[in-house]
């Protein structure tokens, strides 16, 4: 499946039909990021790019079929608590 972002449009194969989609600009950040970097994180997509809704964003870009693993990251708060985020991780990079 190849997924096409380009500005404000996705591009999307799916069972061989192609549809137009009207998406947000953060979401073209996000999966730039994504494929650049290799991963993210909500902090990171909150201070880069403005982006307060990254589990929306990475579920969007799995509907238009990239692979995006999430992997919990475990961490002692500043109270000492344990707690944990999500960290995304592109596991294909062969998007345009």
């Amino acid at each position: 499946m190849n997924v096409v972002i380009k500005k404000e449009k996705v591009l999307m194969d799916i069972s061989g039909n192609m549809k137009e989609k009207k998406i947000m600009n953060k979401t073209i950040k996000v999966k730039e990021h994504l494929i650049e970097i290799g991963h993210i994180t909500s902090l990171e997509a909150i201070q880069l790019y403005g982006a307060t809704r990254l589990s929306a964003i990475i579920f969007n870009l799995r509907k238009y079929g990239m692979n995006i693993e999430t992997v919990m990251v475990e961490f002692t708060d500043r109270y000492g608590s344990k707690a944990q985020y999500a960290k995304y991780i592109l596991k294909e990079k062969k998007y345009d």
